[in-house]
């Protein structure tokens, strides 16, 4: 009880420092939030690319696709020349350049399909498929008029007048939302300002208890190692609850009204979990920690790193599979696994399943990280009794 006492004591001192903290990340939370604003898509249309065409072709069919895609595309007019090219594709005022053979109009009438043309474009880009993809399109049509003995002309206008068919296509909806609900998005976000938030509050006042004087004092007070562990860990556990239910009447305040009452708990259950990690990280910094600049600087690692990795500041959808399996090692993945699992229209058994499933390996970490701070204060209080 007296360490408990004496935690609060130091944590009145450290109020004003812990403020600032909180005022700082509540706002950084309400600007991340907004990024899941709703954006709509009500219709479908074509990018027009730039592109250069370099027609060597005797006959007319050359000319025809050239026509063609100067229809469909914004066409760039230009010579053949080589390093001129280079630089028109390198400073992207081109992104695909066309060259049509001499003898493309004979290879047509031949049925050869195989590299009729060549092409130079930005590597790995989608316009580079499309435009392929439409110059198949076009060559496969235009050879299917041809050997089927229609004139160079008609084959043309039947090629471009199919190929201009367009299907109507109606939405059933007058907008498609592609984005999800704006508490989604502060509640993905908060394991990177619990980590900040609680490590910066709780691991200062921590560190006091474990610098060399005060620890060496209370070795020789009858207090036993593990009054003193009870003390400090019930203490760091009611500051958390205190940041935590300030965030969450800030989320009420914000989407009070949008928000689902069985989704609300559910999400309440995640942050503790994923709070009692933050706890027990911040527990474990104090140890190991000598100064306030080692601190600032393991927080902003665990922090930024946690959260980049486990798929908060960067969608997964972009992350490589090994960059997936190297998170799934942190508690990160599987908070921001249990927050996609609430998201869901209707919670079913099969939800609440893998929600469960994310809450234990939650606080499997958070037991990890409490095992880990107190072998850690055992070693340096037995280090220090030697040294003594």
């Amino acid at each position: 009880m007296q360490v408990f006492k004496a935690y609060f004591k130091i944590l009145r001192d450290s109020i004003p420092g812990l403020f600032i903290y909180l005022v700082i990340f509540i706002a950084i939370s309400f600007f991340l939030s907004g990024s899941g604003k709703e954006s709509t898509a009500t219709t479908f249309t074509k990018n027009k690319v730039k592109i250069a065409v370099i027609n060597e072709d005797e006959g007319g069919l050359g000319e025809g696709l050239k026509s063609y895609l100067s229809q469909i595309h914004t066409l760039v007019p230009t010579e053949n020349d080589k390093e001129m090219l280079q630089d028109q594709l390198y400073y992207r005022n081109i992104e695909y350049i066309l060259f049509i053979p001499k003898d493309f109009t004979n290879k047509i009438k031949n049925n050869e399909k195989e590299h009729l043309c060549e092409n130079v474009k930005v590597p790995a880009s989608y316009t580079g498929k499309y435009l392929d993809s439409q110059v198949d399109q076009y060559i496969s049509t235009l050879i299917t008029y041809v050997i089927a003995g229609i004139d160079d002309k008609q084959a043309l206008e039947y090629t471009k007048s199919d190929l201009e068919k367009e299907v109507s296509v109606q939405l059933l909806n007058e907008s498609i939302s592609i984005s999800k609900a704006d508490d989604y998005y502060y509640f993905k976000y908060l394991p990177y300002i619990f980590i900040s938030v609680v490590v910066m509050g709780i691991s200062p006042i921590l560190m006091t208890f474990y610098k060399k004087e005060i620890n060496e004092r209370n070795l020789c007070s009858p207090m036993t190692l593990k009054t003193k562990s009870i003390g400090l860990v019930a203490g760091s556990i009611v500051t958390v609850l205190g940041i935590f239910v300030l965030f969450l009447v800030f989320a009420f305040f914000l989407y009070g009204k949008n928000m689902e009452f069985e989704k609300t708990i559910l999400y309440i259950i995640n942050c503790i979990s994923f709070l009692s990690f933050a706890t027990g990280l911040g527990y474990l910094v104090s140890i190991f920690s000598s100064n306030h600049n080692i601190l600032n600087m393991i927080t902003n690692v665990c922090g930024l790193g946690m959260s980049f990795l486990g798929g908060i500041f960067v969608p997964r959808e972009v992350l490589g599979e090994k960059v997936i399996a190297l998170s799934k090692f942190l508690p990160t993945y599987w908070y921001v696994n249990a927050v996609e699992a609430i998201q869901e229209v209707k919670i079913n058994p099969s939800i609440m399943k893998e929600f469960q499933i994310n809450i234990g390996v939650q606080l499997l970490f958070a037991i990890a990280m409490f095992a880990i701070a107190l072998a850690g204060t055992k070693y340096k209080s037995d280090a220090r009794k030697q040294v003594s």
